[in-house]
């Protein structure tokens, strides 16, 4: 066995969110262990009232002693909801992509910031993805939206238009704005008529705004009109659409921090998942910790 090629694979796993030392990296040892050409393992999370499910493609290539981790499977599962179902495929392309958690929040509808990296010619670039859930490709995937940064989306100046009380500390701040940009719903506190009140946001690339939602509600809203300084928010709230932009298969992402010494996978092929019914993002109320 090429214990190199298992430390890769196990970073990666590690690194795309799927854990390490358990279960799961017992299976991908014993796997590798049996030469396949290829095989797959399954994971799966619970976030409150929903279940997300992966299945991980793994390949060999050719002749050599080597797997790569090529793609997953996700599936977002809704308690009672069985019509607003999500799934999507993930490709890994020059070492890394899409955490599950990122893909989490994908299937949920919301934006992640992350460098792109084109399979056409490896160009990098930074942008805001967003999938468009009216909209698929041959293979069954849903089309990305997709905001690069020059279509002026200044997410930390943006927050700033919000009497945001965890603006005023510089680690909350970075915290925060790191938590939007891998598309989480994040609790922050207003003040509003000198009371301090707890919201929920999550960045709007489409807007260039924020989408802000009370305790009480999981239904993500926009706001419409920008506080003015010196004034209370006031906010106009209407649900936040999407529109598509065309993208080549696979769609790529650079996860940050990952050592730059580990060994690329190759290029994955789309994978021909049959196509799903548009989903309808159902009402419900739930608490993001």
């Amino acid at each position: 066995m090429n214990s190199e090629n298992l430390d890769y694979l196990q970073n990666r796993l590690k690194y795309l969110g799927f854990g390490e030392e358990g279960p799961l990296n017992q299976e991908l040892e014993e796997n590798v262990l049996l030469g396949q050409p290829e095989f797959q393992l399954f994971t799966d999370a619970v976030y409150e009232d929903c279940r997300m499910e992966a299945t991980l493609h793994f390949s060999r290539s050719g002749e050599r002693d080597t797997y790569y981790f090529k793609s997953y499977d996700a599936r977002l599962l809704y308690a009672g909801s069985i019509e607003a179902d999500k799934a999507q495929t993930f490709y890994i392309y020059k070492k890394w992509g899409f955490t599950f958690k990122e893909a989490f929040n994908l299937l949920e509808g919301r934006a992640v910031y992350k460098k792109r990296v084109s399979p056409k010619d490896d160009t990098e670039y930074w942008a805001w993805s967003q999938l468009n859930f009216g909209e698929k490709t041959p293979s069954g995937n849903y089309k990305y939206t997709e905001y690069k940064d020059s279509s002026g989306y200044d997410l930390e100046k943006v927050l700033h238009l919000y009497p945001i009380i965890e603006l005023q500390d510089e680690q909350l701040k970075m915290a925060l704005i790191r938590s939007l940009q891998r598309g989480n719903i994040h609790p922050v506190h207003f003040v509003k008529n000198h009371k301090k009140e707890k919201v929920f946001i999550e960045a709007n690339p489409k807007t260039k705004l924020i989408n802000i939602s009370p305790l009480a509600t999981r239904a993500a809203t926009r706001a419409e009109e920008l506080p003015k300084e010196g004034e209370p928010v006031l906010l106009t709230l209407q649900p936040a659409t999407h529109q598509p932009v065309a993208e080549p298969e696979p769609s790529v992402v650079e996860e940050p921090g990952i050592p730059p010494s580990e060994p690329e996978a190759t290029e994955a092929t789309e994978a021909t998942e049959p196509p799903h019914p548009s989903p309808r993002r159902p009402q419900r109320k739930r608490i993001y910790k």
